[in-house]
């Protein structure tokens, strides 16, 4: 999230796009997903994503009005990603549980989508809406899954969710995981 930009694009200043975006993280509204910590730490983003918890509301106010106009739109794989991660955080949820949901992205731009720690285990999740080229994929991780080795963190397996049929073991830690499964 980059406050100033957003700040310009509505005419006020940077801290007051981000004290409005605080007032709609309290009410609900949006989540705002902060990247990793105690990772390499002078390569990383500091700002916030920021997700819609509802897909419809952000299509309305992108003007997305059909399936055409989203299936044409530039914006349908910021829209799957927030469809994704908000499916998951809310499964996790609805059994009681708060998820320690992250990401990670540097200023080489490599980046995860999400994060999802499980006691003391991150576990990468990349979210496509179409399915990509399964050995970048396992570079992608295995270069991730050695940086995060050099700062003493455990990084479990990794999944790929996307708009795919089954579940399927991509090799070396990697899943394939169907959207509608979460």
């Amino acid at each position: 999230m980059n406050y100033a930009y957003l700040g310009k694009m509505v005419d006020v200043s940077s801290p007051t796009a981000k004290q409005w975006l605080r007032y709609l993280e309290g009410a609900g509204l949006v989540v705002l997903l902060h990247p990793i910590e105690g990772g390499p730490s002078q390569r990383l983003t500091k700002a916030p994503k920021v997700y819609f918890r509802d897909t419809g509301l952000a299509c309305r106010l992108l003007n997305i009005n059909s399936r055409n106009d989203l299936l044409n739109s530039n914006l349908l794989g910021n829209l799957y990603e927030t469809y994704a991660v908000m499916q998951l955080r809310e499964a996790y949820l609805q059994n009681g549980l708060e998820p320690k949901l992250s990401y990670y992205r540097d200023s080489n731009a490599k980046e995860i989508n999400l994060l999802l720690q499980c006691d003391d285990t991150l576990h990468p999740i990349e979210i496509k809406r179409d399915l990509l080229n399964a050995k970048k994929l396992q570079k992608k991780f295995r270069v991730f899954r050695e940086l995060l080795a050099n700062n003493d963190i455990n990084v479990g397996d990794g999944y790929i969710i996307c708009d795919c049929k089954e579940v399927l073991d991509l090799g070396q830690g990697l899943w394939q995981v169907p959207a509608n499964l979460i």
